[in-house]
């Protein structure tokens, strides 16, 4: 038996979304950085995508479901892909 129609909205949902938060460079610039380093500190961050602050704390917001902070202090952050893993 295949999954309800709404299974599939779901799905739907969720790739529409996915690509539009990949549509912007940056924010692709920002996966792949992450998915290469595996965490990296904000301002080597913004130093390696050329924006300014607020540009780069913009994308991280839209990308905040994905990503997490590993520590903050107000000098500091660094930021890694999402995972469940510790």
């Amino acid at each position: 038996m295949h999954g309800s129609a709404e299974d599939g909205d779901i799905i739907t949902e969720d790739t529409s979304r996915y690509y539009t938060l990949l549509r912007d460079p940056a924010r692709r610039k920002i996966v792949e950085i992450l998915g290469n380093q595996g965490k990296i500190g904000f301002k080597e961050l913004k130093q390696e995508l050329g924006l300014g602050v607020g540009t780069v704390y913009y994308h991280l917001d839209m990308l905040s479901d994905f990503l997490r902070v590993l520590y903050q202090s107000s000098r500091m952050a660094i930021v890694t892909i999402f995972s469940n893993e510790y």
